[in-house]
């Protein structure tokens, strides 16, 4: 009986991480990359095959050839995509494990 007991309580929170990690926001994930002086499309590429999140975006609505760099390591994915786009036009939302960016029309026409 206490062996069962066990493995009740075993199975129980084994289950309750893997849904905390279900759970979590891709934005939420620590992702480790550096990259010096490539395109934003190019550090994209690279923290997609880091953290496993895709981004999807129109080429026909924004432009990723701004050259960036950044040292990130265990950092929040979404700081990480705070830091990159700050100068841009640029904003994200999150959709599954999808991050889709779109243009930002207010920063647009206040310059």
């Amino acid at each position: 009986m206490k062996a069962t007991n066990r493995l009740l309580i075993l199975l129980f929170i084994l289950l309750a991480n893997t849904l905390i990690v279900l759970g979590q926001s891709p934005l939420e994930k620590k992702v480790t990359v550096k990259f010096q002086n490539v395109s934003l499309d190019q550090a994209l590429e690279r923290i997609s095959k880091a953290s496993g999140v895709h981004f999807s975006y129109s080429d026909d609505l924004i432009s990723l050839n701004k050259k960036v760099t950044i040292n990130a390591v265990q950092k929040p994915l979404k700081s990480i995509l705070d830091e990159l786009l700050k100068e841009t036009n640029i904003k994200y939302t999150v959709s599954g494990k999808q991050v889709v960016l779109y243009p930002d029309n207010q920063k647009k026409s206040k310059r």
